[in-house]
């Protein structure tokens, strides 16, 4: 009896350990976490699609109860379609902002026409845009063209998501007040 309640004993320790390790390697980050709250109260302020916060959250749910590199690779697939819809959102405010012309009908999915409209109304420099463009093709390439991703991977990439979607917004709201 003693010999199986030392067993039960390492294994709860072990158990504990486990999941400490998993909370520090995978917990909040309250400087990302703030500036995500910041980014859905700008986008709301900015009229963006709630699907958009909506995705944000679900995200989170994913990263938290993922455990496997394919977990992980629908993580960043996500990351990736937010990304892709806050850039869109974004140009078509930036867009109406400056009377500027929208990409044609049919793009919807395509990320280049609407990252381009973002850099033609001065919402994004042009070298922001490439680095946008790559971010898109890193995002695509570990999510989309791979059969598993890293944990690390999707810490970072949102991490990113979330800072150039700040950014991005944060200059479509200077556009509207300099139009006033």
């Amino acid at each position: 009896l003693r010999e199986e309640l030392r067993l039960l004993a390492r294994t709860i320790e072990k158990v504990r350990y486990l999941r400490l390790r998993k909370e520090l390697a995978e917990g909040a980050n309250p400087e990302i976490n703030i500036d995500k709250q910041a980014l859905v109260s700008r986008m709301e302020e900015l009229g963006f699609r709630q699907d958009i916060v909506s995705a944000l959250q679900e995200l989170e749910r994913k990263v938290y109860e993922a455990g496997t590199r394919l977990d992980f690779k629908g993580c960043i697939d996500l990351t990736r379609t937010i990304f892709e819809e806050i850039v869109e959102d974004a140009a078509r405010r930036a867009a109406t902002i400056k009377n500027h012309q929208l990409p044609p009908a049919g793009v919807k999915g395509n990320f280049s026409p609407w990252r381009k409209v973002l850099v033609e109304t001065a919402a994004l420099t042009g070298a922001e845009g490439v680095l946008f463009q790559a971010l898109y093709d890193y995002l695509s390439s570990a999510g989309t063209h791979r059969l598993g991703s890293e944990p690390e991977q999707v810490r970072v990439a949102r991490s990113i998501v979330i800072e150039l979607g700040l950014l991005v917004v944060g200059r479509v709201q200077v556009l509207k007040r300099e139009v006033k």
